[in-house]
């Protein structure tokens, strides 16, 4: 009787234990930067930049079933990185394939929609496919880095 209350034990620690894992120890990789240009290709993500936006000025929003919600400001930055850019990452705690979708507002009447496919392999999550507008910018096979370009 010991040694089944013992075995008992020990396969429900390993089921906890495999699923905090896949939970809240898996390594994600979602980060994304974008970049905005003006036509001239004057970064305005950029200070410096005559009509940059305003970096405190930007909102972020999580799309889900139509329902936004307002991304927290500690969650993303507005870096030097690339001349510029905005970094977010994209919510990896949708299920796997779901689209993540994510409105960065830059100013009033100005907006942009970032479409994420995130990817799951054994403890890890990956964007697979990204969308600005609808128009393809990345893909894992394109061997290139998750930065999208957008111009104004």
């Amino acid at each position: 009787m010991k040694s089944i209350f013992t075995f008992a034990a020990v396969i429900c620690a390993m089921l906890v234990s495999s699923s905090c894992q896949e939970k809240c120890c898996g390594v994600a990789d979602t980060n994304i930067a974008v970049v905005v240009k003006d036509k001239q290709g004057n970064n305005l993500l950029n200070q410096t930049t005559s009509g940059h936006y305003d970096a405190d000025q930007i909102r972020l929003f999580s799309v889900n079933n139509g329902v936004r919600t307002e991304i927290p400001s500690n969650k993303f930055t507005v870096s030097a990185m690339h001349g510029g850019s905005l970094n977010f990452a994209a919510d990896a705690s949708s299920k796997p394939g779901d689209l993540t979708v994510t409105a960065v507002v830059w100013a009033q009447n100005d907006e942009d929609v970032i479409e994420s496919t995130l990817e799951r392999a054994h403890n890890s999550t990956k964007c697979s496919h990204v969308k600005c507008n609808g128009v393809t910018k990345y893909t894992k096979d394109s061997g290139s880095a998750r930065v999208i370009e957008i111009i104004k």
